[in-house]
């Protein structure tokens, strides 16, 4: 018998499996991966940011890391930084990070932060958010003594996150971003953070609480 070509070993194997070497090795190519490896997140800065979103990105930055690049200097090119995604997505491959974290602030939509994401080095997603008040870190005399590059619990709760795709979506990328770096196992005396996101709706108006714990 002549030995298959490539196209009559998918046709063979679609759905069924693979009988011969050739086959098996297809099929393992077409699999998905099932273990992502740990994201690295770009934190950068707009042209035009506050002290206060300054110290936030600061903070998030130290909840992430070590799997972080950091750039907190103004970058004058990205002025109306919504209009730089492109920019930022160029960025972030050049540093092999899948996240970007910005803050920026104008007179119409003042203290804002970015949270984006990239899959095959093009950009996947992004969501942008108000910050509308922020207690800083520093203000917790116990979070000197975390180890930051402890994974963290995160618990994400609120009607508001499944009452649609988009909203489900926003759950989604806030879950991927704080879930820190993948691990295979991990014992109680490791678990020394609690990630809280809270959402819920009041005068018709959303509003989300993000709070951390600590052991």
């Amino acid at each position: 018998m002549d030995e298959l070509n490539k196209e009559e070993i998918v046709d063979n194997i679609n759905n069924e499996q693979a009988k011969t070497r050739k086959g098996h090795l297809i099929l393992k190519k077409r699999e998905g991966v099932y273990e992502e490896s740990s994201k690295y997140c770009l934190f950068i800065g707009s042209n035009k940011r506050s002290l206060i979103l300054k110290n936030f990105m600061y903070d998030i930055y130290s909840i992430y890391k070590p799997l972080t690049c950091y750039m907190p200097k103004a970058h004058s090119n990205l002025s109306n930084i919504i209009d730089k995604i492109d920019k930022l997505v160029d960025i972030c491959v050049h540093n092999n990070c899948s996240f970007f974290f910005s803050v920026f602030s104008t007179k119409k939509k003042p203290s804002r932060f970015i949270i984006g994401r990239l899959y095959n080095n093009k950009i996947l997603d992004y969501y942008v958010f108000s910050l509308i008040s922020y207690i800083p870190l520093k203000l917790f005399p116990l979070s000197k003594e975390i180890l930051y590059d402890t994974k963290p619990i995160v618990l994400i709760q609120g009607s508001y996150f499944e009452q649609n795709e988009t909203n489900r979506y926003v759950k989604n990328i806030l879950f991927d971003f704080f879930k820190h770096k993948n691990v295979d196992t991990f014992s109680k005396k490791s678990i020394q953070r609690l990630i809280v996101i809270s959402a819920y709706q009041k005068n018709n108006e959303i509003n989300a609480d993000l709070g951390k714990m600590y052991k």
